[in-house]
């Protein structure tokens, strides 16, 4: 009926992501072996080349196609168990600066599958645990879920959080504990209370498609989620062809400051190419910034670009 397919179509992505991943599904929701999934809860507003600042993660484990143990820990405190020193990409070490490598910075790589593969790797070195996937999720995605469930209490703040104020309550609280007390409050109403569950599949569809919600596996299931681009990966499915050039661009940024300043960043772009007679080709970038925070101490952009382009 026309009324169902209308509900449905504002969760194209979602349902997308059910069929196209229907064979691996099983495998994923642990139908023949428990599986232990890994989940960064990146800061956008702390920009970091994956998705943004990991402050907290969480462990997920299912069994059967159930949860069996879910569980949110501060980064710092698994951080903090690494023995041994680990070398830093360049620009942490450089510009951070930090002379160690942990898992708060372990989504480093422009790619989120190579990214994420380095965040298990420390989860494994600092606290045992092995991860089957990774799932990152970010402040987007969580404003997300709020349209959906409506406002909800942190008892451990004292505050109603919804979806207009929740930029400014991370802003005014120390973020990451704030992040970890408010994802635990979602999570006993999603699973506690009434709600209206295509609005929560809508909030899934629209994180899907905005890249607020990806997903990195460790074995042949990856295949499925890197081109249906639901794993931010660098994989380009154009053809090579002698007559054309697969051309592309990307922007990459690192927010090196150890502030949320990204939520008053605005960018203006301008690309300009230029394909010469002789067949060669010249291209132009102009990036324009602006920090709408210039009221607020402590708030300047520290940021280190990264353009990424064809080969070549």
């Amino acid at each position: 009926p026309d009324s169902f397919l209308q509900k449905f179509e504002v969760i194209d992505a979602f349902i997308k992501l059910l069929s196209n991943a229907l064979d691996v599904l099983p495998n994923i929701f642990a139908m023949e072996t428990p599986k232990t999934y890994l989940l960064l809860f990146q800061n956008n507003m702390e920009l970091r080349p994956a998705g943004g600042f990991v402050g907290s993660y969480g462990i997920l484990k299912v069994n059967l196609g159930k949860i069996s143990e879910f569980t949110i820990h501060d980064v710092y405190d698994a951080d903090g168990q690494l023995k041994g020193h680990v070398e830093p990409p360049f620009a942490i070490r450089r510009y951070l600066p930090s002379v160690h490598w942990y898992m708060r910075d372990s989504n480093f790589d422009i790619d989120f599958v190579k990214a994420a593969s380095s965040s298990s790797n420390f989860l494994y070195v600092e606290t045992g645990e092995k991860a089957d996937g990774v799932i990152g999720v970010d402040v987007t995605f969580v404003k997300n879920i709020l349209h959906a469930i409506g406002p909800v209490y942190v008892s451990d703040y004292k505050e109603t959080v919804d979806e207009n104020n929740l930029y400014m309550l991370i802003q005014s609280h120390a973020e990451r504990i704030f992040l970890r007390s408010l994802y635990k409050t979602i999570i006993t109403k999603v699973t506690g209370a009434k709600i209206n569950y295509l609005l929560i599949a809508q909030a899934i569809s629209d994180s899907l498609e905005q890249k607020h919600l990806i997903f990195a596996f460790n074995n042949n299931t990856q295949n499925i989620f890197t081109v249906n681009g639901w794993s931010s990966s660098l994989w380009d499915e154009r053809r090579q062809d002698e007559k054309s050039v697969n051309d592309f661009l990307g922007i990459n940024e690192a927010n090196l400051g150890g502030n949320n300043v990204n939520y008053f960043i605005s960018r203006q772009i301008s690309q300009k190419v230029m394909i010469e007679p002789d067949g060669s080709i010249s291209e132009e970038l102009t990036i324009n910034y602006k920090n709408n925070s210039t009221s607020l101490p402590g708030t300047d952009y520290k940021n280190y670009l990264r353009i990424i382009l064809p080969k070549d």
